[in-house]
Parts: C-alpha cells; sequence; structure tokens
C-alpha cells in the first residue's frame, strides 16, 4: 500500500472566562512524492498547525483581557492610574512607582495604581494602553483636574521609566533610556496637595456649620426665655376683673 496524502487535523480547547470558552481547529494536508517520509510529512503540518493555532488562541485569551497561554517573548504588565491620569507598561510581574496619595483622611496614603493586564507582549501593551488612553473621560471627578493622559513606558532596567503622550510612535522595549520620574513625582504631589486642600475646605463648612447650628440653639434658648419671662410680666384678663370686684 501507498500513501499519497496526509491529512492532520487538530483543536484545542481554551476557558476565556466569564462562562465562556474557545475551541479553534485547523486542518491541513499535503500531497506525498514517491520517496517521501509519512512521519516527517505528518510532524511538519502538526508543527504548522500548532503555530497558527497558538497564535490564535493567545489572541482570544487577549481579546478577553487574559494573559496570553503559549507566547514566550518579553512580557509586559498594563497599570492604571485614573487619578493621576498616568499608564505604566512594566516588566511582567515587577511594580510601577512606589505611590502613596493622602486618602480622605489625612494620615491615610494608598496606591492608586490597578493593573489592567498582566504578561502581554510588548506591542499589544502599546495597543492597549492607547485604548484605554481614548475611553478616559479628562473630566472625571476623582482624576487630577488640568492634567492630561500620559503613558510610562519602562525600560529594561527596573524603576526608570520614559513619558510619551502618544504611544502610536512608541520606540521599541529595547530602545527606551531611563528617564527619571520627576512628571510622577509632580503629579503625586499635585494629587496630595488637592486631598489636603479639599480636607481643609470640608473641615472649615463642618465647623461653620457646627457654628450655625449652635448659634441657631441659642438664640431658640433665648426666645424661649423672653417669651417666658413675657408671660411672667403679663398681668392677664383675670386680674383686671378682680380689681373691678374689689371696689
Amino acid at each position: 500500500m501507498e500513501i499519497t496524502k496526509v491529512i492532520v487535523k487538530i483543536g484545542e480547547t481554551h476557558n476565556l472566562g466569564n462562562y465562556s470558552s474557545t475551541r479553534p481547529e485547523i486542518t491541513a494536508e499535503a500531497t506525498l512524492a514517491q520517496g517521501d517520509d509519512f512521519g516527517a510529512a505528518v510532524d511538519i503540518l502538526r508543527e504548522q498547525i500548532n503555530a497558527k493555532l497558538y497564535t490564535h488562541i493567545d489572541e482570544r485569551l487577549m481579546q478577553h483581557g487574559q494573559s496570553p497561554h503559549y507566547y514566550d517573548g518579553a512580557k509586559f504588565d498594563i497599570y492604571i492610574s485614573q487619578r493621576l491620569k498616568l499608564i505604566a507598561i512594566v516588566p511582567h510581574k515587577t511594580k510601577p512607582p512606589v505611590m502613596e496619595l493622602k486618602g480622605s483622611s489625612l494620615g491615610h496614603t494608598y496606591s492608586d495604581w490597578s493593573r489592567e493586564q498582566s504578561g502581554w507582549p510588548w506591542e499589544k501593551c502599546t495597543e492597549k494602553a492607547n485604548q484605554k488612553v481614548s475611553l478616559q473621560d479628562d473630566d472625571h471627578r476623582d482624576s487630577l483636574p488640568d492634567t492630561s493622559w500620559l503613558m510610562m513606558l519602562c525600560s529594561t532596567t527596573p524603576n526608570e521609566f520614559v513619558y510619551v503622550e502618544d504611544l502610536i510612535d512608541a520606540p521599541s522595549a529595547n530602545d527606551i533610556k531611563g528617564f527619571d520620574l520627576g512628571e510622577f513625582n509632580n503629579r503625586v504631589v499635585a494629587w496630595n496637595a488637592k486631598t489636603e486642600r479639599e480636607h481643609q475646605e470640608r473641615e472649615a463648612a463642618r465647623l461653620a456649620a457646627s457654628q450655625e447650628r449652635e448659634a441657631a440653639r441659642l438664640a431658640a434658648i433665648e426666645e424661649r426665655e423672653a417669651n417666658r419671662l413675657d408671660a411672667y410680666d403679663d398681668p392677664g384678663p383675670f386680674d383686671d376683673e378682680d380689681d373691678e370686684d374689689d371696689e
């Protein structure tokens, strides 16, 4: 028996989260010439199918906000700060700059960084970051006023970043040089000053309201006392009738 054709079909199921999954299937075939090795032909087809299959699965996973499963290149994470209007792209499993923002109660600090994606290729991170910025509302009540959104692109050295306003022309990860964190620190200072000012305004308003309530309370007490004294000094209609009877 002579085998003249090889057909290979491979499918794989992956969970996409949110009770959904994907199962792509790819079929490939090859015609064997005389003397071709059947096993080698199967291996070649399987390798070609898996390459396309893995790429498709990773694309589907990232479309659903998950980390790619098969991608084995350099990976990066995306962090976003809604309050400071910053998006940071950092090496996978590392952190953006330490952020200490003042909370509504003074003495309490917190970090506003929120990780959006994890373990993505560089190109997908920059693409996603641009999409995030385009969807943000600059007038959000919890954002730093009078500032525009900025990207913080990591370098290969931890805690070194460069700021750009548009990632479309951003350099590749390997070309980025370290920059200081001046703009980041400026925004932290501006946010904390804003929080301090708002805290003082709330305290002033609270004090004014308390003083107003106290003034109203004292006025009510004085009014009641005045009414009581007026009632005591007024002889009333019955006192006049008694005087007439005595005559």
